[in-house]
């Protein structure tokens, strides 16, 4: 069969085909030449999103809004000592095998501009390992800062993130939804803020009442380390304004007994308690962090209202198998 030369075609029938490649056909069909790459970029739209994995095997993922089957998956296996990772299995993936680790990125950085350059895409994720990129994180954020100021999810997984790191981040970008499974070392409660659609803390028992009522949230995961006191505080401070912007939240707790904290809520806020027969279903909001799903169904519990505008909320228990209070507010 004869050659085709795609490119000796006129440029509008040279971008539909390329349109309707697959991700991978394209990030291959851009690196044969400058001028394929360029094609790619001018056929590219606005189509695609960068995921960045900073772990203990660097990772990113190229993903099309047209469709979950439409990625391709890159690997840096710059820490050739862990046996595993959570692609190893997976043949599609495009590794990027070096041994010996500097903590510069180098490989890293480059694939990443190659890609926002030639797929015209944003910077949708951005989750560190906290242990992996304890030295370099700054420096790390202010490369990605240089392409875009605001991230859908931002994250940090696993070890403690220092409080220079943490109000770093929290000064210079904005975020959509911050999952942060790590613990926080958090030395001055006076400058700590956090201002999010969607916020998850996980894994640690570093919030405490004074950091929750310096974060406002429309979704919320917290695990907080709190006693009965002080969580009546909480509720409490709902009801006189904090937080307005909350529609839905779980909160973790182990400081004390969820069925002695329902039974003293009637003595302590004014409402109305629900029979536990009652089962009301509240509106699924949607979210990367999407831990509302098995969390949607209220049964029973107690209705309040927010004093200035008689906004309705319901405090039960989850009915799923975790220990965890549901705070839902009816808008």
């Amino acid at each position: 069969m004869a050659p085709f030369f795609l490119l000796r075609l006129p440029l509008l029938p040279v971008l539909e085909v390329v349109k309707h490649m697959k991700t991978k056909e394209m990030y291959n069909f851009s690196r044969c030449s400058k001028k394929c790459q360029q094609t790619v970029r001018n056929a590219a739209g606005n189509h695609f999103e960068l995921r960045l994995y900073f772990w203990t095997e660097n990772e990113m993922i190229l993903k099309s809004k047209k469709g979950i089957e439409n990625t391709i998956h890159f690997s840096f296996e710059n820490f050739p000592v862990i046996a595993w990772s959570w692609t190893r299995s997976d043949n599609s993936v495009r590794r990027f095998p070096y041994k010996k680790y500097s903590g510069l990125y180098i490989k890293e950085k480059e694939l990443i501009k190659y890609l926002v350059e030639t797929f015209n895409c944003i910077i949708g994720e951005l989750r560190f390992h906290c242990d992996a990129t304890q030295n370099v994180f700054q420096p790390l954020l202010n490369f990605f800062l240089q392409s875009q100021f605001e991230f859908h999810l931002v994250a940090f997984d696993e070890g403690i993130v220092n409080d220079e790191d943490f109000k770093y981040l929290m000064d210079n970008c904005k975020m959509k939804e911050l999952d942060l499974l790590c613990s926080v070392a958090v030395l001055s409660i006076e400058d700590f803020k956090i201002d999010v659609f969607c916020l998850r803390t996980l894994y640690s028992d570093w919030v405490t009442q004074n950091h929750l009522l310096k974060m406002t949230f429309e979704l919320g995961y917290i695990q907080i380390n709190c006693n009965m006191k002080k969580w009546m505080e909480i509720v409490k401070a709902w009801m006189n304004g904090w937080n307005k912007r909350m529609k839905f939240a779980l909160f973790e707790t182990t400081r004390f007994d969820l069925d002695l904290a329902d039974q003293i809520i009637e003595n302590v806020i004014p409402g109305k308690r629900i029979d536990k027969e009652v089962i009301r279903q509240y509106p699924m909001i949607s979210s990367d962090l999407n831990f509302t799903r098995h969390s949607s169904v209220l049964r029973g519990g107690y209705d309040f209202q927010r004093k200035e505008d008689g906004v309705l909320a319901t405090i039960t228990q989850d009915s799923g198998p975790q220990k965890r209070y549901v705070f839902a507010v009816w808008q």
